[in-house]
């Protein structure tokens, strides 16, 4: 047998050491058994370790190892490159907001029905309702959640940001209108 072959150990076959996963910890850096054998045995305990990985993420001690792997993670170069990547996308940004949005109705404790963004910005021409801004444009709550409004799309509008921040909280009755 030559240096770049090996036999397997479980179905014993001489194969060229390309068929074998490498591995640092063995003496000539290959696996014992080949890859055909592995993806094999890999199946036929795919479901076992599948109930073993769930019941173990649900002990104190695997939820305390995958904090800590986390962390250690967002800590590593690669680990903070990939996230301040991920938090510059618009995609993210939009989620944040999103999320935000319905945090601030549960706690007001508004009701919550299914919201289109994109149908309430065509709806209103892509423009601030208030001003005619088409700038910097947000979503306004005609009747803002900690007065009750619904967090609906009949109680959405388009507004630009300086008419939002500037009517706030208030009521259309109470706002003095953009200046």
């Amino acid at each position: 047998m030559s240096q770049e072959s090996r036999r397997c150990s479980r179905c014993g076959e001489t194969k060229p050491l390309g068929e074998f996963y490498k591995d640092r910890s063995r003496p000539d850096g290959h696996m014992y058994d080949c890859k055909a054998c592995r993806k094999v045995r890999y199946a036929e305990h795919r479901d076992e370790r599948a109930a073993y990985d769930k019941e173990y993420s649900q002990t104190e001690r695997g939820k305390e190892a995958t904090r800590e792997a986390s962390y250690k993670y967002r800590q590593s170069k690669r680990g903070k490159e990939t996230y301040r990547r991920y938090w510059q996308t618009a995609k993210c940004r939009a989620a944040a907001r999103r999320a935000s949005r319905k945090r601030r109705a549960r706690m007001a404790g508004a009701e919550m029905g299914p919201v289109s963004e994109q149908a309430v910005y065509k709806r209103d021409g892509h423009e601030c309702v208030y001003c005619g801004s088409v700038e910097d444009l947000v979503l306004d709550h005609v009747v803002p959640l900690v007065q009750g409004g619904e967090h609906c799309e009949d109680n959405l509008v388009v507004a630009c940001r300086s008419c939002n921040a500037s009517k706030g909280g208030k009521l259309l009755s109470e706002w003095e209108g953009p200046k």
